[in-house]
């Protein structure tokens, strides 16, 4: 049987039997016309969800970078904070290690300096003391800079001279030591004056 035959009778039976093709083939039709639009729609659904779910996974994942990129940027900062403090605290202690070193210097050199004869001098002290002060200002200073090898060689000329020589010696040491302890107050100066700026700059 050819194709156009097939046609022909099949067009025969569908017209013969026309009520049994309309109770059966169009319902038939109808469901299988229904599955197909819901697996179509179903499918549209499902790329849908994943498609909101993709969305939903990278914004979340977003959402984890920018807060972990502002917790390591709280933590940079607050290290930062810790460093600045410690070198705060570091520097204001050095400023106070050198205040005081200055004034035991200072007051070291005023009782060497006291301790020399005058003429009209009633000021007495006893020779271990005075010894006591020169070894301090000695063990304090630092013999390789150059005006605290002048103020040395000042001491050690004081300590070896006459007395009657000592005053000139003790004028010129005088000088010597206004100059040093001038020089290192400028620098605890500077000290104190690059802490102010640290702690504005906070």
């Amino acid at each position: 049987m050819s194709f156009s035959e097939f046609l022909t009778a099949a067009n025969e039976w569908i017209v013969g039997h026309k009520e049994l093709v309309t109770l059966v083939a169009v319902p038939l039709f109808t469901l299988i016309v229904t599955a197909s639009i819901n697996r179509s729609a179903e499918k549209r659904s499902n790329q849908e969800r994943a498609s909101a779910e993709e969305r939903a996974v990278k914004e979340r994942a977003s959402h984890e970078v920018q807060a972990a990129k502002e917790r390591t940027g709280l933590e940079e900062r607050a290290a930062k904070e810790r460093l600045l403090q410690l070198e705060l605290s570091r520097r204001m202690k050095l400023a106070d290690f050198r205040q005081n070193w200055i004034d035991q210097i200072r007051g070291d050199f005023s009782v060497i300096l006291a301790a020399i004869p005058m003429k009209s001098s009633s000021y007495e002290v006893t020779e271990i003391e005075v010894n006591k002060c020169i070894q301090r200002v000695l063990l304090r200073m630092n013999p390789t800079e150059d005006l605290p090898k002048e103020i040395y060689e000042n001491l050690s000329k004081m300590i070896n001279a006459k007395i009657d020589e000592r005053e000139d010696i003790a004028f010129d040491l005088t000088n010597k030591v206004n100059v040093y302890l001038k020089s290192e107050w400028e620098r605890l100066k500077t000290e104190l004056s690059e802490y102010d700026m640290l702690a504005k700059d906070k």
